[in-house]
């Protein structure tokens, strides 16, 4: 295992995590931050890993409840030791299972459902010679519905599914997600200006509603090289991400 100290909402956080597999990254902290939430509100993180998602969010929003979903017992067993050691035990907690079988304490209670699915289906990706990253970031064909109709089931009305995924799937994704979602906010985040998306933000809300709407897109790197300046602001100082609707 390898320890990681990362600087996130001017607070260090101690994370665990493998030396090989799927790590934390900035996928994870733009989920969190896209992410609202209040005092008295609970939240879910399906698929949590090792939790990073989980502590980036609950810094940043002091009072929300954060409860994590982790298929793999070892990975489980990590995010319940990073929340631990992070002392986040009072309003964080992590349940080993499958999104496709979910217990039964985790339907329709919470406000807000983040995740970061598996990205690539089976049928048309090498598999990883990593077990845990093969489980992370390879799914079936057609368990993206799944996943999208377990986040349904975990909301209230009107609770707000967060996404993170492959911009090429976007159409695939906002039509799984008809039935389901109503109001729902797409960001293009772009490697560079000019350059094409390779991942897209989501944010939905529970129920019927409008169709999707376009939000300015987020940029991530200079031409230079290093992180812009508005991503920087989510890494390093525990900024929101806002959709902003164009």
């Amino acid at each position: 295992m390898e320890t990681s100290i990362d600087a996130i909402l001017n607070r260090r956080l101690m994370v665990e995590q493998p030396k090989r597999g799927f790590r934390v990254a900035v996928d994870t902290m733009l989920l969190a931050a896209a992410v609202g939430g209040r005092i008295g509100e609970k939240a879910l993180d399906l698929g949590c890993g090792v939790g990073g998602a989980m502590l980036a969010l609950g810094v940043r929003v002091p009072g929300l409840v954060v409860n994590g979903l982790e298929i793999q017992p070892e990975i489980a067993d990590l995010a319940r030791s990073n929340i631990k050691r992070n002392t986040f035990e009072d309003r964080m907690e992590v349940t080993t299972g499958d999104v496709t079988f979910l217990p039964g304490h985790l339907l329709f209670c919470y406000d807000h459902v983040l995740m970061n699915p598996p990205f690539h289906e089976s049928e048309r990706h090498a598999a990883s010679p990593d077990e845990n990253k093969r489980i992370a970031s390879i799914a079936p064909g057609g368990d993206l519905e799944i996943w999208v109709t377990s986040a349904a089931r975990c909301l209230k009305m009107s609770g707000i599914l967060v996404m993170i995924n492959r911009a090429d799937r976007q159409e695939e994704i906002l039509n799984v997600m008809k039935p389901y979602f109503g109001d729902t906010d797409v960001m293009h985040l772009l490697p560079k200006k000019g350059e094409s998306p390779k991942r897209i933000l989501l944010s939905a809300r529970k129920g019927e509603g409008a169709n999707p709407m376009l939000c300015r897109p987020m940029i991530l790197h200079r031409e230079s090289g290093g992180y812009t300046d508005e991503l920087d602001a989510i890494l390093r100082h525990g900024k929101p991400l806002h959709f902003v609707r164009v």
